[in-house]
């Protein structure tokens, strides 16, 4: 009997969940090899099943290779609202997707909109009035993650994809699921299946599972660290929708060792002064702006693990105050968690000084504002001989570390 190719036996193991009323990790191998003799196949004895499980606990629809589902199509959306799933929901919601001979169902062939209105409230929970903290709140709340120089002052980042004219174009930040029509359908979010299309929908809502963070496309998510607003828009949004924003730097790496002590008590680096050598690493484009907020929701009220930031709904042109142009050199090709090397290659005010001091910020807002700009611009930028730049880790792995950058971006 021939072997099962990875589709015959995802859609085998989904046949024996939808008979047995049983997950994807209850379900045993005689289960499944008796399935796949039904079906003219031959039995597994590896682990193939886990495979299996595990690319359906993250998709299930595929996000590398040939099959790769197409970004803000029914497989994408049905896929953002299943990360958030508890885990014990997802089989039910898996299996509806997946038919007998393991192909993906499309959007005609499922009860589209109850499946990803399931999950959307089962996965995420809505803001109300009484999560929304006022801007001396937010102030309040953020002084822990400001720099010295702006500490208690009404200043929050934000990264985003587009530069400053678009943001004015478009009279300032608004999440995506509250833009214009034309906007949303460019996002399929005008989609009968989709839970965001109603036009008067201004729910703003936070992912409660896996990321406990704020939504990517109902929120606008500020931060009081500037380092963490250069991580958005996130690398997997920009290759799918700025490919000119990616590109590659060349740079000088040597390899790094860290030891931790017993408990997770003081991490010390050790760093090898050989094995150095050239690499070629990922590189994006983004945006970093420097706005002021009128208040927001609070998300790290909801967070198990405390991530510093806010979910917004709108900020006016006239909040943005300062314009940031970064190049992330990536630490890795795949996990946007890894970290990259922050470098500014450009920054400009964007409203007048007379009103930013006047009406925004007060006059010692300003000049502590214009100090912490400075500085930024002076740690993030490239020296002569290609040193230089801030390291941004979120997670403790540092397999290596950049001495030099030769090239900061090329296509």
């Amino acid at each position: 009997m021939p072997k099962p190719t990875e589709a015959q036996l995802r859609g085998c193991m989904a046949q024996v969940i939808r008979q047995q009323q049983k997950s994807f990790q209850d379900i045993t191998r005689p289960e499944v090899n008796q399935m796949l003799r039904r079906a003219g196949l031959d039995e597994i004895h590896g682990n193939e099943m886990a495979d299996i499980r595990e690319a359906i606990n993250k998709g299930p629809y595929p996000t590398h290779g040939p099959d790769q589902v197409a970004l803000y199509s029914f497989g994408y959306w049905f896929n953002y609202f299943y990360a958030e799933l508890p885990a014990i929901q997802k089989s039910r919601f898996a299996v509806e997707v997946i038919d007998d001979d393991g192909s993906f169902r499309n959007a005609d062939q499922v009860p589209a909109q109850a499946l990803l209105e399931n999950m959307l409230h089962l996965g995420f929970r809505r803001f109300w009035s009484h999560d929304h903290l006022t801007a001396e709140q937010v102030q309040a709340r953020a002084i822990i993650d400001q720099d010295d120089m702006i500490r208690g002052l009404n200043v929050l980042f934000r990264g985003d994809g587009r530069r400053p004219q678009q943001i004015r174009q478009h009279g300032g930040t608004i999440a995506q699921s509250q833009l214009g029509t034309d906007f949303k359908a460019t996002r399929n979010m005008t989609q009968p299946w989709h839970p965001f299309r109603g036009a008067g929908d201004l729910s703003v809502w936070l992912r409660n599972g896996r990321n406990q963070d704020n939504c990517l496309f109902s929120a606008v998510s500020v931060t009081p660290d500037f380092q963490i607003a250069t991580k958005f828009p996130m690398l997997e949004s920009v290759r799918g929708e700025n490919p000119q924003a990616v590109g590659h730097a060349q740079v000088l790496v040597r390899p790094s060792l860290r030891v931790g002590a017993a408990g997770g008590g003081h991490v010390q680096q050790l760093s090898r002064q050989f094995d150095q050598e050239r690499r070629t690493l990922l590189a994006t484009k983004t945006n970093v702006y420097a706005v002021r907020t009128r208040g927001a929701y609070d998300t790290q009220h909801y967070q198990t693990q405390r991530f510093a930031e806010f979910a917004s709904d709108q900020l006016a042109w006239a909040d943005h105050l300062v314009w940031f142009s970064v190049i992330r050199i990536h630490y890795s090709q795949a996990n946007a968690n890894a970290g990259h090397l922050i470098v500014v290659n450009d920054f400009r005010w964007l409203q007048g000084e007379q009103f930013t001091s006047d009406v925004l910020l007060g006059a010692d807002g300003m000049q502590r504002l214009k100090s912490f700009v400075d500085s930024v611009v002076q740690r993030c930028a490239l020296h002569a001989d290609g040193s230089g730049g801030m390291v941004y880790r979120p997670i403790i792995e540092d397999p290596f570390e950049i001495l030099r950058v030769d090239s900061v971006f090329e296509h």
